[in-house]
């Protein structure tokens, strides 16, 4: 049904698939067609514990909001209609939280691993999906920033021990360079705009 609800996204939004260049780049950049590939992830995931889905559901509320709100003919009782009013209103905040879980879910694949209930294979894939989500999503640049402004503002404390700031010194050195973007006309590792925190 989730499959079905991303494809039609696409669809609406983007009207016929066509297989040309012009096409792919009009529909990467679309939120519905993201939502595709992490349902893809999910799915190789396994998907047996139904927090990884809250990203997708989040998402389809978003979506069915906008087309209530948007179509006078469908009547519903008020009290209803005051949910889709406030996705519609406040769907920025909505993205964000999206984000958030997103990089949540991802944190709870690690410690899963820890106690037997991911594997490295399933981390390994959930995390290219994020970094490849991460150079093309807006919300979710934004979701990593706060959480490592966030780790930050923990770490900077004169009471943190030196071995948690060297710890996070190296995971925000590893995530950027992650996300590091080769300059055309450069070869190499070049410096890049695109950093994770």
């Amino acid at each position: 049904m989730l499959f079905a609800a991303c494809v039609l996204g696409v669809l609406n939004k983007q009207g016929v698939p066509k297989f040309n260049l012009d096409y792919l780049r009009q529909v990467i950049p679309d939120e519905h067609f993201q939502n595709l590939g992490y349902l893809g992830v999910v799915i190789f995931l396994g998907g047996v514990n139904f927090v990884v889905y809250s990203p997708l559901v989040l998402f389809a509320f978003l979506t069915v909001s906008d087309v209530v709100v948007k179509t006078p003919s469908i009547k519903l009782p008020a009290m209803i209609m005051t949910y889709f009013r406030k996705g519609v209103n406040e769907r920025a905040n909505y993205l964000s939280l999206r984000a958030d879980l997103e990089i949540y879910i991802g944190v709870y694949l690690i410690v899963g691993w820890f106690l037997g209930w991911s594997t490295i294979i399933s981390i390994f894939f959930y995390w290219q999906y994020i970094r490849l989500k991460y150079m093309l999503n807006y919300n979710t640049q934004l979701g990593f920033q706060k959480i490592g402004s966030s780790i930050d503002g923990y770490v900077s404390s004169p009471n943190t021990p030196a071995i948690l700031k060297t710890v996070w010194g190296k995971v925000k050195w590893f995530c950027n360079y992650m996300v590091k973007t080769e300059q055309p006309g450069q070869g190499g590792a070049s410096p890049s705009m695109c950093t994770i925190f």
